[in-house]
């Protein structure tokens, strides 16, 4: 099963109704990392727009609306796209890939929420041209990922496969286990102001959390 596919059957409205305990992704509530990265930015003083990379069923976009930002969401899941535009009226979504998304504005805030860690390395140039091409000078840009330090994602121990390479293929899905150092030196345009860890899933599967701001 190709990516793509995958994410489509994993964005079919049952299976988005059904909430999997496993899939927190899946959820309407936002999440409580980006709950928090919003009341950053409020003390920051930060408005303006934002994009959602890899929005899902656009979720964190009905949060920014709700909070006064012109909110922009895309994803290659058409199904999620289309459970985006019921969820949240006031942003624009469209279908699209990160490897080849590209608009006319500069964003004031770039939200990804675990859509880089889903990406192999040899694409990661892509990925990163997009998010420079989407920001500016002063914006912040909000990285979520898997970390290095998980022991095991859902039933799979994670010290059973080659751990210098830090990836796990898994039904049609890939998956990328990242480093601090590796995030400073994929965006040395960006500086990090903050930086947390935490584990969840079930307290084996830890997940980075960065703040960014372009330089």
């Amino acid at each position: 099963m190709s990516q793509k596919k995958y994410y489509q059957k994993h964005w079919n409205i049952d299976k988005v109704e059904k909430k999997v305990k496993n899939e927190p992704f899946r959820k309407q509530e936002p999440d409580v990392e980006v709950v928090k990265f919003l009341k950053f930015l409020k003390k920051k003083k930060v408005r303006g727009n934002l994009l959602d990379v890899g929005c899902g069923g656009g979720r964190h976009c009905l949060l920014f609306s709700k909070n006064g930002f012109e909110t922009t969401g895309f994803d290659f899941s058409s199904n999620a796209i289309k459970i985006a535009k019921q969820l949240s009226k006031k942003s624009k979504f469209k279908v699209a890939s990160v490897l080849k998304y590209k608009d006319n504005n500069n964003y004031d805030v770039v939200l990804d929420y675990g859509c880089l860690h889903h990406i192999p390395k040899s694409k990661w140039a892509a990925y990163k041209k997009t998010i420079l091409n989407a920001s500016k000078k002063g914006t912040y840009f909000f990285l979520f990922g898997y970390s290095k330090n998980s022991e095991y994602l859902r039933d799979y121990k994670l010290s059973s496969f080659n751990k210098t390479k830090r990836f796990l293929r898994l039904e049609g899905d890939y998956f990328r286990f990242f480093s601090i150092s590796e995030i400073k030196k994929l965006f040395p345009e960006f500086e990090i102001v903050f930086k947390s860890e935490k584990k969840t899933l079930g307290k084996n599967t830890s997940f980075y959390t960065f703040y960014l701001k372009r330089k």
